[in-house]
């Protein structure tokens, strides 16, 4: 009678368990940064995207309106009015295109309400387009007819469009403040590799690096940022 054969195991020892999961850790280390920075590009490609959108709008906006920007009001702010020709007034429908991905700050429901609070903005005004508080009249840019306080300006009033910054990337938990000297100096966002993303008054749209030079144009600035706004505080919807 021949004796019946042992059965051979065919399962991993603990050694090549082991060395499987070493060499899986070691993948995912490689991977994983490579996946987030991925992700960062693609979220920085987006919000420069929404930015020359918003900025196109914008223009749009003026050309209809005899070449004038936005007044600084509630009822004309310039998210709703940069929508208004798409969204008959009202930019929820279209909120997507006012968020960066990379905006995680939350905003306060207790300012805004749930419903505003739901829709975050991260984008600011330069408030030069509204000659804010009648503080960025400045002849070098307007020749000798300054334009009237909190009134938009004309685009052709515009020396050099393509150096002007239009919209800049901006968070805050309120979604906007109401005087621009407020946002002098701090907070401005950093979440695409130590630069942000800005709209220029030609419809283009480009990245910028915190080491550039930007250029205060109010006489009262001190030399900070302060012609960088977040706008105007969203009232409601």
């Amino acid at each position: 009678m021949t004796p019946a054969t042992p059965k051979t195991s065919h399962g991993f020892t603990l050694v090549e368990l082991l060395t499987v999961i070493a060499i899986i850790g070691i993948l995912a280390a490689i991977l994983i940064p490579t996946v987030g920075k991925v992700r960062a590009t693609a979220h920085a490609a987006a919000c420069l995207s929404n930015m020359r959108q918003l900025s196109l709008a914008l223009l749009v906006y003026s050309e209809g309106n005899r070449g004038v920007f936005p007044d600084n009001a509630f009822v004309s702010r310039w998210d709703r009015m940069a929508l208004s020709t798409f969204t008959n007034g009202d930019p929820v429908p279209y909120n997507p295109i006012l968020h960066c991905k990379a905006d995680k700050v939350v905003r306060d429901t207790a300012t805004l309400g749930a419903t505003v609070a739901g829709q975050p903005r991260s984008y600011a005004l330069n408030p030069v387009m509204i000659n804010f508080n009648g503080k960025y009249g400045n002849p070098a840019l307007w020749g000798s007819g300054l334009p009237e306080a909190n009134k938009g300006i004309r685009i052709n009033a515009i020396v050099t469009p393509s150096r002007m910054l239009m919209l800049l990337e901006r968070f805050h938990q309120d979604n906007g403040f109401t005087e621009g000297r407020e946002v002098a100096s701090a907070g401005f966002a950093d979440t695409h590799g130590g630069a942000m993303n800005g709209a220029f008054c030609d419809g283009s749209a480009k990245r910028i690096k915190f080491s550039a030079t930007l250029n205060d144009i109010s006489p009262d600035g001190g030399g900070q940022l302060n012609n960088f706004h977040t706008g105007y505080l969203r009232n409601g919807p």
